[in-house]
């Protein structure tokens, strides 16, 4: 049977600031709660500034 854990996949911005899969991560984690950490830090950081009450209202929907 097949070494079991858990994986983390990165995500990472393309260049039209869209969240795309990256590699996954080599280490292998036993639970999910040992692995929380490092998939929160591999989320990517983004502001994007909202400039009209049509872009501020889209957001609040989608949020």
């Amino acid at each position: 049977m097949a070494d079991l854990g858990v994986r983390v996949f990165p995500l990472e911005l393309t260049s039209a600031n869209r969240l795309k899969r990256a590699e996954v991560l080599p280490q292998k984690f036993t639970t999910i709660d040992e692995a929380k950490e490092t998939a929160v830090a591999t989320i990517p950081d983004l502001t994007v500034p909202i400039t009209s009450p049509a872009e501020l209202n889209a957001f609040t929907a989608l949020a």
